[in-house]
C-alpha cells in the first residue's frame, strides 16, 4: 500500500501521507462506554 502510494500519479495527489497508529481493541471498547454507549463485544 504506502509502496504504491509513493509512485505517480498516487503520490501527486496525496503527498506524503503519514499512517496513524491504530488504536488498541480496549481502547476501541472504551471509547463508545466513555460517552454512555453500551457495548457488547
Amino acid at each position: 500500500m504506502r509502496e504504491i502510494a509513493a509512485c505517480d500519479p498516487w503520490h501527486q495527489r496525496t503527498g506524503d501521507i503519514e499512517r496513524k497508529k491504530l488504536l488498541s481493541s480496549e481502547r476501541y471498547y472504551d471509547l463508545p462506554s466513555h460517552v454512555g454507549y453500551e457495548v457488547d463485544i
